[in-house]
């Protein structure tokens, strides 16, 4: 969005993603502020036209810290300000199958620097829409264990959820670039305004 003159803010609580955001406005000679904090806690003192989510990232979290969300962007939007974000869809839940595997540096080595020994197990939840794959990481010093949670959701059950947020749905998309909305696509984007 800085690249387009947008006077841009991005949030993560990651430091390696705010530093590597940094390196790239930099190299790029765009004019980009970034925070390394928790979007739920956030409590800044501007205010913002537009709050943009990315990667699907309101799917991983519980229904309360949804709704939190939805309050932490509602102070932080101008009146008539909107929130932009995808979430993952029905039609790709029902491709999800409960199942395990393993392997030596599971992922290509994504979850630790060492040597390790990766064990995801997969589950679905259908009468909550959601699914689960934990990840059990054993390396020679210790075991972590991960787990990604994903809500999916059609049109009419996020615009209830919005709506319980004081939030009302403007516009869905196929993604967040614009792309015309697809019900059979495993994710979809919508705008949303203060209702």
């Amino acid at each position: 969005m800085a690249r387009h003159g947008v006077r841009a803010t991005g949030v993560d609580f990651s430091p390696s993603s705010v530093e590597y955001a940094e390196r790239v406005a930099r190299d790029e000679g765009v004019p980009a502020r970034h925070l390394c904090r928790d979007y739920l806690s956030l409590r800044l003192s501007e205010r913002f036209d537009l709050a943009v989510m990315v990667m699907r990232d309101y799917c991983a979290m519980t229904p309360r810290d949804r709704l939190r969300l939805l309050d932490v962007v509602d102070r932080h939007l101008v009146p008539g300000g909107a929130l932009l974000f995808d979430v993952d869809a029905e039609p790709a839940l029902e491709r999800v199958r409960e199942d395990v595997e393993y392997a030596p540096g599971l992922m290509d080595g994504f979850w630790a620097a060492e040597p390790y020994h990766g064990f995801r197990h997969t589950f679905r939840y259908d009468r909550e829409r959601v699914s689960l794959d934990r990840y059990d990481i054993v390396t020679a010093s210790e075991v972590r264990v991960f787990h990604n949670w994903v809500r999916y959701f059609d049109p009419t059950s996020l615009a209830s959820e919005l709506a319980r947020g004081g939030f009302v749905v403007e516009e869905r998309y196929g993604d967040l670039t614009g792309a015309a909305y697809d019900p059979g696509a495993d994710s979809f984007a919508v705008l949303a305004r203060r209702g």
